[in-house]
């Protein structure tokens, strides 16, 4: 039977998660699979369209419930849907109902590599301290970037089958990259990628520090930053001079192929390297390090976040002292790690999935309706202090009331003895 797959994920715009599902659906394309996506409409949608892709236009809302989208139901039907890859939490509310009662088998990738994220879905909305359990234990797969979240997801939910993992590196369609190599590699171009927000906020003015640093020792440099994020109009004020903000592009990698040395962390990391690009990688704690054949290894297994990487204090003595020789056999290292570890072909789950579910529709529904009973008796509770509250404030503008009368008779009164003096 043809594959027909149903790739989910919050938005079609720039970032990791983002381009790495889009290179990941482009290699199911070229297999011979039919590929839908189900997503908010961004900057990448209509590029997709012209590719060829089904492309449907979602909210994946975060709420308190789960959402019977019957939308999703007839993308579903519609498409003849064989299995499901769900790329981001959000849309386990809208999707996983429907997985379970079309009984299609689902994938529920792990990209993020900051520990704290399921307490922070659990905390902000409850609803999933049972849709987690539920949803990674029936899952076909669960798919990490990182080999420690497989130890972290499985001793959370207490998950038995190892089976169920699939580890795979954050990975890049190198035949397409080939597209944007250039031998040009002026190390007084510098650029600095990365999502400007609060979370990448060190990594982006580490990188901005490191680069004004390195122009006081050659006043040619160029420094150059692209991204978009909340953070932008601030930085702009922070670094009034001397520094270019871009904004946001969908054409980066053209960006890459001018610049001699680029400053990022995670996926824009491996794509510099591809590029074969100096590559500096600046972690969210703000450390920096010139990737190396020495590190590379390392800082693949933690895809390229740097979050156990050390600070290089002699990075600037380092970077400015490279040679031509030494420039090319640190990306020709470079390059062979990323064609034998990250390369698209070989590093996609492609696999034949079985509709495997225990019977554990009742339970969340159940769970839903336990879940919205709380809610009820919670809002019934915090609207019955509302009407006491209500009925208190009654009770205070009445007597305010009467003491502004009785205060008003003393004033008259006062006057009327002035007047009889």
């Amino acid at each position: 039977m043809k594959k027909r797959i149903l790739i989910c994920l919050e938005r079609l715009d720039i970032g990791g998660v983002e381009t790495a599902v889009i290179t990941q659906a482009r290699e199911y394309k070229r297999r011979g699979y039919e590929v839908t996506l189900i997503a908010k409409s961004g900057c990448y949608s209509e590029i997709l369209k012209k590719e060829g892709f089904k492309l449907y236009e979602y909210d994946f809302t975060l709420t308190n419930e789960l959402i019977l989208s019957k939308e999703i139901e007839n993308i579903i039907e519609e498409n003849k849907i064989t299995e499901i890859h769900i790329h981001q939490y959000p849309c386990l509310l809208h999707i996983l109902p429907w997985a379970m009662i079309k009984k299609i088998p689902y994938v529920i990738y792990i990209h993020s590599s900051v520990p704290t994220t399921y307490e922070w879905f659990e905390k902000t909305y409850p609803i999933f301290n049972f849709i987690f359990p539920i949803a990674f234990k029936n899952a076909e797969k669960i798919v990490t970037i990182r080999k420690e979240e497989e130890k972290i997801n499985k001793e959370r939910f207490d998950i038995k089958d190892r089976g169920k993992y699939y580890y795979l590196k954050n990975s890049l369609d190198l035949e397409e990259m080939n597209k944007y190599q250039s031998n040009k590699r002026d190390k007084n171009k510098i650029l600095i990628i990365g999502r400007i927000c609060a979370e990448k906020e060190k990594m982006i003015i580490s990188g901005i520090n490191f680069a004004l640093k390195y122009k006081e020792r050659n006043k040619n440099i160029k420094i150059t930053v692209v991204g978009d994020g909340q953070k932008l109009e601030e930085l702009k004020e922070k670094y009034p001079e001397n520094v270019e903000f871009y904004g946001k592009t969908t054409d980066v990698f053209n960006f890459m192929k001018d610049y001699g040395i680029i400053i990022a962390a995670d996926r824009c990391v491996l794509e510099a390297l591809a590029l074969n690009r100096i590559t500096i990688l600046s972690s969210y704690e703000g450390n920096l390090d010139l990737v190396t054949k020495n590190n590379i290894k390392e800082l693949s297994h933690d895809n390229f976040s740097g979050h156990k990487m050390k600070n290089n204090e002699n990075l600037l003595d380092v970077i400015h002292s490279l040679t031509k020789k030494q420039i090319e056999e640190i990306i020709n290292e470079n390059q062979k790690y990323i064609n034998k570890n990250h390369n698209i072909k070989i590093n996609i789950l492609d696999e034949n999935l079985k509709y495997n579910l225990k019977e554990e529709i009742e339970p969340l529904f159940s769970g839903l309706e336990y879940f919205t009973k709380k809610l009820i008796e919670e809002q019934q509770i915090s609207k019955k202090l509302w009407e006491e509250n209500q009925s208190l404030y009654q009770e205070i503008n009445q007597l305010n009331a009467k003491l502004n009368k009785s205060f008003l008779q003393r004033i008259k009164n006062y006057r009327k003895k002035d007047e009889v003096k």
